[in-house]
């Protein structure tokens, strides 16, 4: 029976026992009516209560917790693929199993081809896999993968042989788009996960002062959490903003964070915004698609505030009113869920699953 989630359901199904534990009780009570049996009745039905928590509080000894990734985490990872398995091997491939892009090396922004050198043993099972060349934290995973491959026997005259080949995995960081520019910048303010070199990609080279700015978020943001010194702008000046607000298609979209950032970081990111605004002034999709980022993560985490979340609704409903030509219809249908559920308040069962899936979906898609 598949487990009830609707809270009515739940209710009704804890009073249809209740009853039935009141009828089944009256009924013993009635045949055996003395104070003696009562009060033996009472000590079963709580022993069984109790023993009934215990049970479900108590966990096998061989139980491992498993932790899921955090929904920023996500759409952090969403920038690192791998590509399909390729080679020169003489074995017809069976099974071509893709490794998993590291922690280590989405941390590190690693990247690129990664060659291992492979034996096939007579039963087509790879004996042994190792690097030939490839960043170091990618090595290990490749390696693994390429073990647990599986190939056709080959034959020579009949007779199965050992071979030797090559497997090749490459690993990519893909390009942001405008949306995922925005909620990774504003990942930076609010100390969430930030991956800069899916920006850099985005930047076209002309935009010298705005890659120089973005290096420089990213050594700080490194700095910070490996509490080195931080590093300056070498600039003549640095120009400053008065304020926290940001002006946006659908209206003024409040960075309530930037208090977590020392005066030097915050000027650095909103002239860092500012002038990706400055770039994007011709392209109403694409500046719309980056204070939407910005937004959203914002809109996300004060959800649970009731007069925030009144604010947080608000500028979604901006978004979709000042949508541009060329804005997706999914897109706009999930900005429309997802004001409506982050209005209905708080709830326990969605409020993890929908909203999260929600901004992930919006942010990705653009």
């Amino acid at each position: 029976m598949a487990d009830i989630r609707d809270p009515r359901l739940l209710y009704l199904k804890g009073t249809l026992f209740l009853v039935l534990g009141v009828l089944s009780a009256s009924a013993l009570l009635l045949d055996n009516p003395s104070p003696r049996h009562a009060l033996l009745l009472g000590l079963t039905v709580w022993g069984f209560s109790f023993s009934t928590i215990g049970f479900s509080q108590t966990l096998p000894p061989d139980y491992i917790p498993q932790l899921t990734d955090n929904w920023m985490r996500q759409g952090y990872t969403a920038f690192f693929q791998v590509g399909e398995v390729k080679g020169t091997v003489k074995n017809k491939g069976v099974y071509l199993p893709k490794p998993e892009y590291p922690q280590e090396a989405i941390s590190a922004d690693a990247e690129g081809e990664v060659r291992i050198q492979i034996t096939i043993d007579d039963e087509g099972n790879v004996s042994s896999a190792n690097a030939a060349t490839g960043a170091q934290s990618l090595r290990a995973v490749c390696e693994d993968a390429a073990r647990r491959t599986k190939f056709r026997i080959f034959r020579v005259d009949g007779s199965p042989v050992k071979t030797v080949g090559e497997l090749v995995y490459q690993f990519d960081i893909k390009k942001a788009g405008w949306t995922q520019i925005g909620a990774n910048l504003s990942g930076f303010f609010i100390r969430h996960y930030v991956s800069f070199v899916p920006i850099f990609k985005a930047f076209a080279p002309e935009w010298k002062d705005e890659r120089e700015m973005l290096a420089l978020i990213a050594q700080r943001n490194r700095a910070e959490q490996t509490s080195i010194e931080k590093p300056t702008l070498q600039r003549t000046t640095l120009r400053t903003s008065n304020s926290t607000s940001m002006s946006a298609i659908s209206g003024d979209v409040r960075l309530q964070n930037l208090r977590l950032l020392t005066p030097e970081d915050a000027a650095i990111f909103l002239q860092l915004v500012d002038s990706i605004r400055v770039r994007l002034s011709n392209d109403d999709l694409a500046l719309w698609q980056f204070n939407l980022g910005l937004a959203l993560r914002s809109g996300f985490n004060f959800r649970r505030i009731p007069n925030a979340r009144t604010d947080a609704v608000d500028m979604i409903r901006g978004f979709i009113r000042h949508a541009p030509k060329g804005v997706a219809a999914a897109t706009l249908a999930d900005l429309q869920s997802l004001a409506a559920k982050i209005e209905s308040g708080p709830r326990p069962n969605d409020d993890f699953r929908d909203i999260p899936r929600l901004v992930n979906a919006i942010i990705n898609a653009n």
